[in-house]
């Protein structure tokens, strides 16, 4: 799951292929592209010069919404030197390196990636531990496309009433939301995360909401960033996300957890798998979220 690759974006030979070629990455594939060079698409749009108008088209229109699987990197590029010698520096954290037919020994043929049976495993989702890290490594790649962040999920907590009546906090809830924004710290393009939840569970014994927005506050300050926008919405009693499933939703992607956001001790796991773009888009539209 979260695969990341290099692409040479002069490895296509045409509209057609390359048409093909991103139609394998984006977040519906679990895909992602380093952006490198930097403004890869336009690198890519290049390669487009000499092509009929139509098939040109068809093709930017293919590039546009493919924009959503580019991954960002600090990696310099040498315009001095080929792709293909400037990509031993993805080497270390990128699963593959994709070059024209033809390449050097140590990146794949696009022909390969394009039409050799799982020469590109599948990456749309897993049952990962329940666990923080787990949660972190599997949605990376949506904090890293998404200037707004929305976590859907009518059982999510900070605080809960024990079996003895005493409302006290949440730990298991609380450490996943601290490492999610640690994540969005670290990769700088979040803004505003907002949480979508139920009163039932998240207001319990705070029916105006404000020792939960206090314990927002401090475990945003917590995770080192206090000047994220993290606020939160209230689902209906008889809204149609009252359901078992959850959501993490950013730009153009979603993540589904089937167990949602706790992290309990024992070793159970929790499938999460990224959205296509129909289950996607009505989630989108209904949390004011851009679509692809």
């Amino acid at each position: 799951m979260n695969e990341l690759y290099g692409v040479d974006p002069a490895a296509s030979a045409g509209a057609e292929e390359l048409s093909t070629l991103i139609q394998k990455f984006g977040p519906s594939e679990g895909r992602f592209i380093v952006d490198f060079p930097g403004d890869w698409l336009t690198h890519a749009k290049a390669q487009l010069d000499s092509v009929p108008p139509m098939q040109r088209e068809r093709a930017l229109a293919c590039l546009w919404r493919f924009r959503h699987a580019l991954i960002d990197t600090d990696r310099r590029f040498h315009s001095s030197r080929s792709w293909a010698e400037n990509a031993v520096t993805l080497k270390d954290f990128a699963t593959g390196l994709i070059g024209p037919r033809g390449c050097s020994a140590g990146l794949m043929p696009i022909d390969q990636a394009l039409y050799e049976f799982d020469a590109l495993p599948d990456s749309r989702g897993d049952h990962v531990p329940r666990n923080p890290a787990s949660y972190v490594k599997a949605s990376w790649p949506l904090f890293a496309i998404s200037p707004k962040v929305v976590l859907v999920d009518w059982y999510f907590r900070l605080r809960f009433r024990n079996a003895a009546g005493n409302i006290q906090p949440d730990q298991r809830r609380r450490k996943v939301l601290l490492e999610l924004l640690k994540e969005a710290r670290r990769l700088r393009k979040v803004t505003t995360l907002c949480l979508q939840v139920s009163g039932e569970h998240a207001l319990v014994g705070d029916s105006e909401g404000s020792r939960f927005e206090s314990d927002l506050r401090k475990i945003a300050e917590e995770a080192g960033s206090p000047d994220l926008v993290i606020e939160y919405g209230l689902m209906d009693e008889d809204d149609e996300a009252k359901q078992h499933a959850r959501y993490l939703l950013g730009t153009g992607c979603g993540l589904h957890f089937d167990h949602g956001f706790d992290a309990p001790s024992d070793a159970s796991r929790n499938h999460v798998h990224w959205l296509s773009a129909t289950e996607l888009r009505p989630l989108l539209k209904k949390f004011n979220l851009p679509d692809a």
